[in-house]
Protein backbone atom coordinates (compact mmCIF):
# COMPACT_ATOMS: atom_id res chain seq x y z
CA UNK A 1 0.00 0.00 0.00
CA UNK A 2 2.86 2.34 0.98
CA UNK A 3 5.19 0.94 -1.81
CA UNK A 4 8.25 1.18 0.90
CA UNK A 5 11.06 -1.46 0.40
CA UNK A 6 12.24 -2.93 3.36
CA UNK A 7 15.31 -5.44 3.73
CA UNK A 8 15.00 -7.60 7.29
CA UNK A 9 18.03 -8.93 8.64
CA UNK A 10 18.85 -10.84 11.90
CA UNK A 11 19.90 -7.72 13.81
CA UNK A 12 18.37 -4.98 12.16
CA UNK A 13 15.92 -3.64 9.12
CA UNK A 14 16.73 -1.43 6.42
CA UNK A 15 14.04 0.95 5.15
CA UNK A 16 14.47 2.62 1.74
CA UNK A 17 12.20 6.02 1.42
CA UNK A 18 12.44 8.40 -0.99
CA UNK A 19 16.34 7.64 -1.73
CA UNK A 20 17.48 6.98 1.97
CA UNK A 21 18.10 4.25 3.60
CA UNK A 22 17.31 4.40 7.33
CA UNK A 23 18.87 1.26 9.76
CA UNK A 24 16.51 0.50 12.49
CA UNK A 25 17.55 -1.81 15.47
CA UNK A 26 15.03 -2.93 17.63
CA UNK A 27 16.18 -2.36 21.45
CA UNK A 28 15.09 -5.05 24.62
CA UNK A 29 16.30 -3.57 27.69
CA UNK A 30 15.43 -6.91 29.29
CA UNK A 31 17.76 -8.62 26.42
CA UNK A 32 20.63 -6.57 27.64
CA UNK A 33 20.22 -7.81 30.93
CA UNK A 34 20.02 -11.83 29.90
CA UNK A 35 23.06 -11.31 27.74
CA UNK A 36 24.76 -9.43 31.23
CA UNK A 37 23.87 -13.10 33.02
CA UNK A 38 25.46 -15.24 30.39
CA UNK A 39 28.10 -12.99 29.59
CA UNK A 40 28.98 -13.44 34.08
CA UNK A 41 28.54 -17.15 33.28
CA UNK A 42 31.74 -17.64 31.94
CA UNK A 43 29.99 -17.09 28.18
CA UNK A 44 32.96 -15.29 26.30
CA UNK A 45 31.47 -15.09 22.87
CA UNK A 46 28.47 -13.45 24.59
CA UNK A 47 30.49 -11.23 26.80
CA UNK A 48 31.86 -9.36 23.44
CA UNK A 49 28.26 -9.24 21.84
CA UNK A 50 26.91 -8.09 25.12
CA UNK A 51 29.79 -5.50 25.31
CA UNK A 52 29.15 -4.29 21.63
CA UNK A 53 24.91 -3.98 22.17
CA UNK A 54 25.65 -2.15 25.38
CA UNK A 55 27.87 0.04 23.84
CA UNK A 56 25.80 0.60 20.56
CA UNK A 57 22.14 0.53 22.23
CA UNK A 58 23.45 2.58 25.66
CA UNK A 59 26.38 4.57 25.31
CA UNK A 60 25.97 5.71 22.27
CA UNK A 61 23.09 7.69 22.79
CA UNK A 62 24.26 9.06 25.93
CA UNK A 63 27.23 10.61 24.18
CA UNK A 64 25.44 12.04 21.59
CA UNK A 65 22.63 13.44 23.91
CA UNK A 66 25.86 15.06 25.88
CA UNK A 67 27.63 16.32 22.86
CA UNK A 68 23.69 18.10 21.67
CA UNK A 69 23.56 19.79 24.98
CA UNK A 70 27.36 20.63 24.83
CA UNK A 71 26.16 22.58 21.43
CA UNK A 72 23.47 23.91 22.56
CA UNK A 73 25.33 25.71 25.46
CA UNK A 74 28.07 26.46 23.04
CA UNK A 75 27.66 27.55 19.85
CA UNK A 76 31.32 27.68 19.13
CA UNK A 77 31.61 23.73 19.45
CA UNK A 78 30.34 22.46 16.63
CA UNK A 79 32.24 24.62 14.19
CA UNK A 80 35.28 23.49 16.59
CA UNK A 81 34.75 19.77 16.69
CA UNK A 82 34.21 20.41 12.55
CA UNK A 83 37.93 22.40 12.34
CA UNK A 84 39.31 19.49 14.40
CA UNK A 85 37.92 16.35 11.95
CA UNK A 86 39.04 18.30 9.02
CA UNK A 87 42.73 18.68 10.77
CA UNK A 88 42.83 15.09 11.54
CA UNK A 89 41.42 14.07 7.06
CA UNK A 90 43.84 16.67 5.85
CA UNK A 91 47.17 14.98 8.05
CA UNK A 92 45.68 11.66 6.98
CA UNK A 93 45.06 10.25 10.81
CA UNK A 94 41.24 9.23 10.35
CA UNK A 95 42.57 5.48 9.89
CA UNK A 96 43.86 6.25 13.03
CA UNK A 97 41.57 8.08 14.80
CA UNK A 98 37.92 7.60 14.93
CA UNK A 99 34.65 9.66 15.25
CA UNK A 100 34.00 8.30 18.59
CA UNK A 101 37.29 9.95 20.09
Amino acid sequence: QCHILTTPTKDYFDVLKDGYVFRIRIYYPSLLSLMKKEADGGNVSMATKFTNLEHMMVTRPLITSFLSGLQSQYRSFGPGTRLCKRWVSAHLLTNHITDEI
